[in-house]
């Protein structure tokens, strides 16, 4: 879940901790004094060419310090894949290759963005958000700037 307002997220944790419930919301640690866990999500990337792909964002509650899954260029197998952006080395979940670059790079975007389609709160690790927008990317099966990503409605921990 994605929360849009600071007051609502205040009031949802507000009313989680009223319940006894664990709160989840992707991308968050902690809000003020409250501990809240965190959540990963997905995105689908997709382009006209025909290349379509499920990836997940972040981290789950019990290995967010370690690990943030994130879509990566793999420049050795030309690809879309998944990469540990947490790991000491990046590498591709395919080919294993240290060549990875994350989709938030900018060179891979046509900047164009308005929305934010995922988020993980990466500043304490990587001294920055990442954040895939409804902006056109590059596409690595057909070389153009026409890949998107959508969020797809998938929350995992």
């Amino acid at each position: 879940m994605t929360v849009s307002t600071p007051a609502r997220f205040e009031r949802d944790v507000d009313r989680a901790n009223r319940l006894g419930s664990l709160w989840m919301v992707s991308g968050h640690r902690t809000m003020g004094r409250r501990k809240v866990a965190v959540m990963g999500s997905a995105v689908i990337a997709s382009c006209t060419c025909g290349l379509e792909k499920e990836f997940m964002i972040g981290g789950g509650m019990m290995d967010f310090t370690t690990v943030c899954h994130f879509p990566c260029l793999c420049e050795s197998c030309n690809d879309i894949v998944d990469a540990n952006l947490l790991s000491k080395e990046p590498r591709c979940s395919e080919c294993n290759s240290p060549a990875v670059i994350p989709y938030d790079d900018p060179k891979l975007s046509s900047g164009n963005g308005v929305h934010e389609v995922a988020f993980w709160n990466t500043k304490a690790d990587l001294g920055r958000k990442l954040v895939l927008t409804d902006a056109d990317y590059k596409c690595p099966k057909c070389r153009q700037m026409t890949l998107c990503f959508s969020d797809a409605h998938i929350c995992w921990d």
